[in-house]
């Protein structure tokens, strides 16, 4: 398979389960907040997310090296690195968000990066 269309796919992964959660959360209402119980629906619908954003970092970290020269990829790899750690600082702050605002932060973030696969070109 395809590096650009393998990360549209569990980009688009990812923005189908963290969209199906909230669908979920909003049809069959949510759980209390001293509640600690997770329905099969809830754990699979999380474990999909969780397998999406995996797979979605480990074919970034392969595409890098088919879309930079190699004497620009360690630069390629810090920028990248750099850009992510920056927006992974953000995480506490969404985390305080009330729910369900943080699965949309999610939901956008990746349908956004799913977009962006396809205008990955080869320098």
């Amino acid at each position: 398979m395809h590096l650009k269309k393998a990360l549209f796919g569990f980009c688009s992964l990812v923005t189908l389960s963290s969209l199906a959660m909230v669908i979920f959360k909003f049809i069959f209402g949510e759980h209390t907040e001293s509640s600690a119980v997770i329905t099969y629906t809830d754990a699979s619908l999380i474990m999909l997310c969780n397998l999406g954003v995996v797979c979605t970092f480990d074919i970034a970290y392969m595409i890098n090296a088919e879309l930079f020269p190699t004497i620009v990829l360690a630069t390629a790899y810090g920028a990248c690195n750099i850009v992510g750690r920056c927006i992974s600082i953000t995480s506490p702050i969404v985390a305080k968000i009330p729910n369900p605002y943080p699965l949309f932060v999610l939901i956008i973030f990746s349908a956004l990066c799913a977009y962006l696969s396809f205008k990955l070109k080869k320098i």
